[in-house]
């Protein structure tokens, strides 16, 4: 009951997207108060399902590893409210993916959480809209920024582009046109990562084997959704300016004009600068977004703005190597488990395949976000990576107990009895 109850309060809070940052509870925002609950939460549950969790924290070795190491790091070195954040989201995530792999609730969460991810998507476009139709674009030309941020919302509408492009590739031709919409928000937030990766994952979405015909498909509608998306940056305005400002592609090809990276080549410079005083093992959890607003106080920035580069600076070469195959892990984890779904004809392939994309596209926006300290993202991802990993788990195991039939032969061995005769 309590697991059910935690699955529902985090999709229902998420399809607020980060609203609850703007509203303080005393010294920490309503999200940090929910960010540390849920932390507590996952911990109490898996628990008190301790022999259940214990293969998939095995199994998922690198990111376990990756926990202890950095919770290693916090306890030896200075403890900050950044780090305090960075230790409850990497537990989140990863406690969550083993919570969802214990249990025998399969019956409601199969169902259920495909449900609670759709509808807490619409909800969340649905807040934008009405927030974009008051504000628009704002005063820094970065998107709506009152009561739900424009970077924000487009890396939560991601797992909805990621959903409805799953039902798409599973046959409903509406969800295409509903996934298309929710990129149409993400350029509307002028999230240029946002837009390329939700773009990116339209082919991807029908990838499922590697076959002349099929890869031909795919390079038609790549080229198609390349077509979509120049479409869209040179049809608005601001969103051209967000790609290349007051320049031509032509000024980029003679190299007569640099893109605006909105800081982070600064903040990957200090950051990288900062990195190599300990290269080895980091400087500790949450100590690169305090670099930011120490070093870079007037970019406002508050994260390197790279997850991959923070988990460089903060647990060093040892995390980072954690990290990197933890994530190759999940990914190719999630993957098998779709393509099993296939194979076994199974009616929950469509949440396999919308569990993939959502996770590339939460690896893909680490490259210029901080992706991973979003618990409305992370928080939803690693519920559906964990009904993933149950489902390939179980049929591994289904594998394993199943004995294969003898198979006949031409010449049978002679019986016992014959053989005694000769």
């Amino acid at each position: 009951m309590y697991k059910r109850l935690l699955v529902v309060i985090i999709f229902a809070t998420s399809a607020f997207v980060d609203a609850p940052s703007y509203l303080d509870v005393g010294p920490l925002s309503l999200q940090g108060i929910l960010t540390l609950l849920f932390a507590v939460a996952v911990a109490c549950l898996v628990a008190a399902r301790a022999h259940e969790s214990w293969p998939a924290l095995l199994r998922l070795w690198p990111l376990s590893l990756l926990f202890l190491f950095s919770l290693g790091q916090f306890a030896f070195q200075h403890a900050s409210a950044q780090g305090v954040q960075t230790l409850c989201m990497q537990w989140i995530f990863l406690g969550l993916v083993v919570l969802m792999t214990a249990g025998e609730e399969e019956d409601f969460f199969e169902p259920a959480v495909p449900r609670m991810l759709e509808r807490a998507s619409l909800f969340g476009a649905l807040i934008y809209i009405l927030v974009f139709a008051f504000q628009g674009y704002g005063n820094d030309q970065i998107g709506a920024i009152s009561f739900i941020a424009a970077r924000s919302f487009a890396l939560f509408a991601l797992l909805g582009v990621a959903w409805f492009l799953a039902k798409w590739a599973a046959g409903s031709k509406a969800s295409f046109w509903v996934a298309l919409g929710i990129i149409v928000l993400i350029a509307l937030s002028l999230s240029r990562a946002g837009l390329v990766i939700g773009v990116l994952l339209i082919p991807l979405s029908r990838f499922r084997i590697l076959s002349r015909k099929h890869l031909i498909g795919l390079l038609a509608i790549s080229l198609v959704a390349l077509l979509g998306l120049s479409y869209l940056i040179f049809s608005i305005d601001a969103l051209r300016t967000r790609f290349l400002g007051t320049n031509t592609i032509s000024d980029y090809v003679a190299g007569q004009a640099s893109l605006d990276t909105s800081g982070r080549l600064d903040a990957w410079a200090v950051t990288l600068s900062s990195y190599v005083e300990s290269p080895l093992i980091g400087k500790g959890p949450g100590s690169a977004n305090d670099l930011m607003d120490d070093e870079l106080s007037s970019l406002h920035l508050g994260h390197p703005l790279n997850e991959y580069l923070r988990f460089l600076h903060d647990e060093g070469a040892v995390g980072l190597f954690l990290l990197l195959v933890g994530w190759i892990q999940v990914l190719a984890l999630c993957r098998r488990a779709y393509v099993k779904s296939l194979e076994n004809n199974s009616g929950n392939a469509t949440i396999r395949s919308a569990a993939f994309l959502a996770f590339v596209g939460v690896s893909l926006g680490m490259i210029t976000d901080n992706t991973t300290s979003y618990v409305f993202v992370m928080g939803p991802v690693g519920i559906l990576v964990g009904l993933s990993l149950r489902s390939l788990m179980k049929i591994e195991a289904r594998a394993v107990t199943t004995e294969p039939e003898p198979r006949p032969t031409l010449f049978p061995a002679p019986s016992a009895a014959f053989a005694s005769k000769r």
